[in-house]
């Protein structure tokens, strides 16, 4: 397998399970840029919002714009099974080490396996607030800390 940088693999053309082009933007995005797609995912001006602030929470909303959102739609697509009732649906009662684990040996489709341990810490703590769910204090930096999160509807 042909080893990409971040910049190649965010350039690269993807497929959905669905067939459909997945085509990931890319760019350096800004703080603004973050705070709308926190704001378009319902996080923004929420009780988890002071969460959202988080830098690592930050970093996966920018991460899932560029690298998941182009097959898994974005913040306000209520096409996914990664927010929402879907979501809770299917992660309801375990841990968020599970959903950690299982976003770091799958994702992305087209590369599974291929993002850093950082990275997916990052996504894993995003997807959370999403979902409305607490993290501990602090910015997550090992996946020790997801643990102790038991996912709630």
């Amino acid at each position: 397998m042909k080893t990409q940088n971040p910049s190649q693999r965010l350039r690269a053309e993807r497929k959905s399970a669905s067939g459909k082009r997945c085509v990931p933007t890319s760019g350096s995005g800004t703080g603004a840029g973050v705070f709308l797609f926190l704001l378009a995912s319902g996080i923004a001006g929420t009780a988890a919002f002071s969460q959202a602030e988080r830098s690592d929470v930050a970093a996966g909303a920018k991460t899932y714009a560029t690298v998941c959102a182009p097959c898994h739609g974005g913040a306000d697509s209520h096409a996914t099974n990664l927010s929402g009732e879907r979501f809770l649906s299917e992660w309801s009662g375990k841990s968020a080490r599970a959903l950690y684990a299982r976003i770091l040996s799958t994702m992305p489709q087209t590369d599974p396996g291929s993002l850093d341990t950082q990275t997916v810490l990052e996504v894993t703590a995003y997807l959370l607030t999403r979902n409305r769910q607490t993290l501990p204090e602090g910015t997550l930096t090992t996946a020790k800390q997801l643990d102790s999160i038991i996912i709630q509807k």
